[in-house]
């Protein structure tokens, strides 16, 4: 028996929700002014067609557009190489990796892994999920293992999700991972009785997917993910082996999908780890959300949209300006039509009303705010300089600035993220049955894992820099001191 009841999962979900009120009006914004076809993130949309995809004028700017998928599709790059494997596993205990054939399975291993990810849809989901970190600062991702009931002789591999940050709900542990994890879904009748079983669906439900008329009301379907199992020592129960194939009702993270309007449970299962994963770009002690460039820059990107607005106003009066006409001198209203014939007594007294707006200063201040806002979003290290003049020396210089800037950001998500993603990937494999014994000795031998991508190389960089200068230093000593070349 589960050890929450369906009213109270609903009650611990509405509490994340209410939780994070406040900082839903900083993402509408930034889906406003930074991710324009988002579309209104917390407003209730009843379906796509409710989206005005032509009508985007909050953005009068699109610097910070462009800048924001800039950094995103870099650092996807950069620290999940879509081309190159960014990781590899190694045993904790360093002199186990000589151990006969250790390095071998080690190899298999990782590549094991690396190709079930590539295999999967992560390349495409990952990259939403970077876009959801430069822009709202937190992101939610989830692994589901293709598997059905624990049968792996079908078995398709692993996929993933972004879950729309508008949708995901969280509770974190006290290392800042997923505790408890809700969904927020609008489903209709009939979506509900296509993902469902019919016996489990109120009579309600059933009904309204049989009529025209009810055929677009949507009902909230909240999924709720949260650890059943608490592990030895509480509540008097054992951890579980989750290297083994178990039932879903004894698997130590359960889930449920509750009707949200009479609590009524529509389907109910279990995981082995927790699938949903919470990266943050950067983060706050003692806060659960991230924060991200676009928040840093946001004042400046309201700003830069409001007066490019007022600049287009100023620039249709300067354009078309208002027109100063004596009472006397014309017989009707000007017509200013092409080909048009106005009859006027004369022509002296009528003159265009000023616009008295200063456009160089207008252009210097939306540049100057504009390069801010380029600076938030690391820009600056992300370009190149325009010039053919760089040389290599001065390219690996801005590159390993980049990567400075950047690796802080790397370490925090291979933590939230890729570091769980691998170890739980790890797990669904040998449960499948696809990954080898290790060598004799080595059963109970702790994994680790180490990132190759460069963001992750940036963090060991001075080591490489020190041997740098060490051969640098033995071939000036070699010109006077031949012999010590021997030595190194």
């Amino acid at each position: 028996m589960s050890k929450f009841t369906p009213a109270q999962l609903i009650a611990r979900y509405e509490a994340c929700r209410t939780s994070r009120r406040t900082i839903e009006g900083v993402w509408n914004d930034i889906t406003r002014l930074v991710f324009p076809y988002k579309g209104d993130m917390f407003n209730d949309l009843p379906d796509e067609q409710s989206v005005d995809w032509r009508e985007n004028r909050d953005v009068f700017d699109s610097t910070a557009v462009f800048a924001a998928a800039r950094l995103s599709a870099s650092i996807h790059g950069l620290i999940t190489n879509p081309f190159l494997r960014w990781f590899e596993a190694s045993f904790r205990e360093s002199k186990l990796n000589d151990v006969a054939g250790a390095r071998e399975w080690l190899e298999e291993v990782s590549e094991v892994i690396y190709q079930t990810l590539q295999d999967s849809n992560l390349n495409t989901e990952g990259g939403e999920m970077y876009q959801d970190l430069v822009g709202y600062g937190t992101s939610v991702l989830v692994e589901e293992d293709t598997a059905i009931d624990g049968d792996y002789d079908n078995w398709d591999g692993v996929k993933f999700q972004c879950i729309p940050i508008r949708e995901a709900f969280f509770e974190s542990d006290y290392e800042g991972g997923v505790a408890a994890f809700y969904r927020r879904n609008e489903w209709t009748a009939v979506q509900i009785m296509s993902k469902f079983m019919s016996e489990d669906v109120p009579k309600t439900i059933r009904e309204q997917a049989e009529s025209a008329e009810s055929i677009g009301t949507k009902h909230e379907v909240i999924l709720c993910v949260y650890i059943e199992n608490l592990g030895p020592g509480q509540d008097g129960q054992d951890a579980p082996d989750v290297s083994k194939v178990m039932p879903a009702d004894r698997r130590p993270v359960q889930w449920r999908y509750i009707l949200q309007s009479d609590k009524t449970v529509l389907g109910s299962g279990g995981y082995y780890e927790m699938p949903a994963f919470a990266p943050r770009w950067r983060k706050m002690s003692g806060s659960q959300w991230g924060w991200s460039p676009a928040m840093i820059a946001l004042p400046d990107i309201k700003t830069v949209n409001a007066m490019a607005e007022q600049g287009l106003a100023a620039g249709e009066k300067a354009i078309d300006p208002a027109i100063f006409i004596p009472e006397m001198d014309i017989f009707s209203d000007l017509d200013f039509t092409a080909g048009a014939v106005n009859v006027v007594r004369s022509t002296e007294n009528i003159i265009a009303a000023p616009s008295g707006s200063d456009f160089q200063q207008e252009v210097a201040r939306i540049d100057r705010l504009r390069i801010s806002i380029m600076e938030a979003f690391h820009s600056n290290e992300l370009e190149l300089k325009e010039s053919p003049a760089m040389t290599a020396t001065e390219a690996m210089i801005r590159e390993d600035k980049m990567q400075r800037l950047l690796g802080p950001t790397a370490g925090r998500i291979n933590t939230d993220v890729w570091g769980p993603v691998i170890n739980r990937t790890f797990m669904i494999l040998a449960r499948a049955g696809k990954i080898d014994q290790p060598p004799a000795g080595l059963e109970n031998a702790e994994l680790d894992i180490a990132f190759l991508g460069p963001l992750s190389r940036a963090q060991s960089s001075d080591k490489i820099a020190a041997i740098d200068r060490v051969v640098e230093g033995a071939l000036v000593l070699a010109e006077t001191v031949p012999d010590n070349l021997d030595l190194i």
